[in-house]
């Protein structure tokens, strides 16, 4: 899966997110995985790769326009504890965001992580196209740059999509959590942080122009578009739990 959008995030407090989604209901729904959870709201787990010198997580505070971070996410609350994972590319050049994702098992997810993501089952470069571009990809970048996991982030999604519009997807997440992956283990994960001290953030993914609607709500809450980093701020927590 390719995907190219912009994306706009704000931090939030309980009390707005309850107002924002209380003014948005004629204009999205639940989206189709988020309908069958609870309250909307289910598990996001990643697990985040960068270089010995954290090259991903400078390029990110220093503002840098273009540049890119690579993960591995599932949907359980014990990332071990998966059948599926999907292996993500994000890209940001200027304001246009673009992420390709394919699915792998566990088997070939333990491959990787045995050899450091500098290797790879034979199958993904002779598989379908897609798979096969990211794994080059991948691999490039795992060679260049020295790739190894860094962080886990664990946070709760609510998610919904704009029936009006399908390139339209809004997203409320909570509890935003790090942990270190050297600190876990390799079955059960403990010594989570908390990444950030505001709530709820606020996330709009879109293709095209803001619509009408979004925009004047967004202007009628006084709510300015910040540099929200995950990845960051998780990376961070964890860091400063074992200081």
């Amino acid at each position: 899966m390719h995907l190219k959008r912009y994306e706009f995030k704000y931090f939030v407090s309980e009390d707005v997110y309850k107002q924002l989604l209380e003014a948005m209901e004629p204009y999205i729904e639940p989206d189709g995985f988020a309908a069958s959870c609870p309250n909307y709201r289910y598990t996001v787990h990643s697990l985040y790769f960068d270089s010995p010198s954290r090259l991903y997580y400078d390029e990110k505070l220093d503002g840098k326009k273009t540049r890119h971070k690579i993960r591995v996410r599932c949907y359980t609350e014990n990332f071990y504890d998966s059948e599926a994972y999907y292996w993500e590319i994000k890209r940001k050049d200027q304001n246009m965001i673009s992420k390709s994702r394919v699915e792998i098992s566990r088997d070939e997810l333990n491959y990787m992580l045995r050899y450091n993501f500098l290797s790879c089952p034979e199958h993904f470069l002779n598989g379908n196209q897609m798979k096969r571009e990211i794994t080059e990809e991948l691999l490039y970048y795992s060679n260049r740059h020295c790739l190894m996991p860094a962080v886990f982030i664990l946070y709760e999604r609510e998610a919904y999509m704009s029936p009006l519009d399908d390139t339209i997807r809004i997203t409320f997440d909570r509890d935003v959590q790090g942990n270190s992956y050297f600190s876990s283990g390799i079955t059960q994960q403990i010594n989570w942080s908390p990444a950030f001290d505001k709530s709820v953030i606020f996330e709009i993914k879109i293709r095209g122009l803001l619509p009408f609607w979004l925009h004047n709500l967004i202007r009628e809450h006084g709510l300015y578009n910040e540099s929200i980093s995950k990845y960051c701020g998780g990376l961070d927590s964890a860091i400063a739990h074992y200081a």
